[in-house]
């Protein structure tokens, strides 16, 4: 952090203009929180593929599982395979579901995050413009005891 000082001016315009410049720093916040957003959402989508192409699988397996315990002159070493492959593809599908569910909590947090954010954002653009408006008018009075200190 930068100190500086300007002759003449209060502790107080000083402590403000300070702020001004501190504040800009704030802006990209917003920016930086909504790309975390997004990323997180890909990967929400991409869990969520998966899930639906293990399902699409387990349906196949369970299809074929009854087919084959139905058609008599299936072996039960088959209907073991069978069912060991089904056991697999539940076990992916349910870790799956745990990654599904950790990443939607961290969405949420996000969310939460972004929205906080949001309004620091908004309550900083507003001090903002106060402090832009108290240093519009400092500055102006810098330039008249200027004048007058010239004159």
């Amino acid at each position: 952090m930068r100190s500086f000082r300007i002759s003449g001016l209060s502790t107080a315009s000083r402590t403000r203009l300070h702020s001004i410049f501190s504040l800009r720093r704030f802006k990209h916040t917003g920016a930086r929180t909504l790309a975390k957003i997004g990323k997180l959402q890909e990967a929400l989508d991409d869990k969520q593929n998966a899930i639906d192409e293990l399902r699409a699988q387990l349906d196949a397996a369970t299809a074929a599982l009854e087919k084959a315990s139905t058609d008599t002159d299936v072996n039960h070493s088959e209907i073991s395979e069978l069912r060991e492959s089904l056991e697999i593809e539940r076990d992916g599908s349910n870790e799956l579901l745990a990654q599904f569910g950790e990443m939607a909590a961290a969405f949420e947090e996000v969310t939460a995050d972004l929205e906080e954010a949001k309004r620091q954002n908004s309550d900083l653009n507003e001090s903002l413009e106060v402090e832009q408006n108290n240093s519009d008018a400092l500055l102006g009075r810098i330039k008249e005891k200027a004048a007058a200190f010239k004159a």
